[in-house]
C-alpha cells in the first residue's frame, strides 16, 4: 500500500485546505483542473494531515485507515508524530452513546485548569440522534454555502454526507453566563474563550482515553447565539440557558477511523533544553 495520499477526483472540491495545512507544502490545486496534485512528492512526510482535515473524505493514505498499528507511528519522525496527534475526526460511526458515558467525559472538566479560571462554564449536550437533525443540517447548508468559502457544503451534502455534525451523535456547547441587569457586564471576553477552548482540549484528550473521539464544529461558531438569523423555520437544538453566551461547539462520537496517539516519552527525554538545579 502506498504511503502518499491517494485524491479520489470526483471528491475533491479544489478547496486548498489541504495545501494550507501541508507542513512540507508538498501539494497543490492545479489552477485548470481544480484538483488535488503534488508539487514534490519527495517531500511528502506521510503524515496523513490532508487526509485528515479534507471537507469531502477525497483523500485517503495508509496513516490514517482503520489497520494502522501503533509500531508504524511511533516509528516516524518526532514531528511526524506530533502532526498526527493533533487530528481531529471528521467521520464518527452511526454507533449511539449513552448520556451516562457522556457524562463521565465532561467530568473531566472539573480537574481542567481552565474550569479552575471560570467555573461558570456550562455544557449542553444536544442528542442528535433524537433531535431533528437533518433539518438543522439543511439549513446551515443552504445558508453558508451562499459565501464563496463554503460553496462546497451542498456537493458533500448530496453526496449523502453531513458537513456540519460529521454524523456524531451528540453535539456538546460550553457557554457562560452573565448578569443582563448589570449594564458592565457586556458579556465573555477573549479569556473566556481562549480558557473554553483549553478546556476542550482537555476534553478532547479524554475522551480518546475513553475510546471516542471528537471534532470542534468551527463551522457553527459564528451563528451558535442565532441560529434563528439563518431561517426563521430552523429548530432550534441550541437549547442553552438564558443569559448564556455559547463560547465554542463540538461533536462526540466513535470516530470512524483509528487515529493513534502514541506516548511520546522519548521525545520528552531527548531535545528539550531543561537546566536541573541541585
Amino acid at each position: 500500500m502506498s504511503r502518499f495520499p491517494e485524491v479520489d477526483e470526483d471528491l475533491c472540491i479544489g478547496c486548498n485546505v489541504c495545501v494550507q495545512g501541508c507542513p512540507t507544502q508538498c501539494i497543490e490545486v492545479n489552477a485548470e483542473t481544480r484538483k488535488l496534485v503534488f508539487r514534490a512528492k519527495e517531500t511528502c512526510i506521510s503524515c496523513g494531515h490532508c487526509a485528515s482535515v479534507c471537507r469531502t473524505a477525497a483523500i485517503s493514505m495508509f496513516g490514517i485507515l482503520p489497520d494502522t498499528v501503533e509500531e508504524e507511528i511511533m516509528a516516524d519522525k518526532p514531528v511526524v508524530r506530533s502532526i498526527k496527534m493533533a487530528r481531529q475526526h471528521r467521520f464518527f460511526r452511526s454507533t449511539s452513546i449513552s448520556p451516562q458515558e457522556v457524562l463521565r467525559i465532561l467530568n473531566i472538566a472539573k480537574y481542567s485548569g481552565a474550569n479552575a479560571y471560570n467555573s461558570a462554564f456550562h455544557f449542553t449536550a444536544v442528542d442528535l440522534k433524537r433531535n431533528n437533525v437533518d433539518a438543522v443540517i439543511e439549513v446551515f447548508v443552504t445558508a453558508l454555502s451562499k459565501t464563496s468559502k463554503y460553496a462546497w457544503l451542498p456537493k458533500v451534502r448530496a453526496h449523502g454526507g453531513d458537513p456540519i455534525f460529521h454524523g456524531a451523535p451528540w453535539l456538546i456547547l460550553i457557554s457562560t453566563g452573565h448578569n443582563e441587569d448589570d449594564p458592565k457586564d457586556d458579556g465573555p471576553g477573549l479569556d473566556a474563550f481562549t480558557q473554553a477552548y483549553m478546556l476542550y482540549r482537555d476534553l478532547q484528550l479524554h475522551s480518546e482515553i475513553r475510546g471516542y473521539g471528537t471534532h470542534l464544529c468551527r463551522i457553527l461558531q459564528p451563528h451558535l447565539n442565532d441560529v434563528q438569523s439563518l431561517s426563521d423555520s430552523c429548530p432550534n437544538i441550541f437549547d442553552v440557558p438564558q443569559s448564556h453566551t455559547v463560547l465554542l461547539a463540538f461533536v462526540l462520537g466513535i470516530g470512524a477511523m483509528k487515529y493513534h496517539r502514541p506516548l511520546l516519552l522519548p521525545d520528552l527525554v531527548e531535545g528539550i533544553d531543561v537546566t536541573f538545579v541541585e
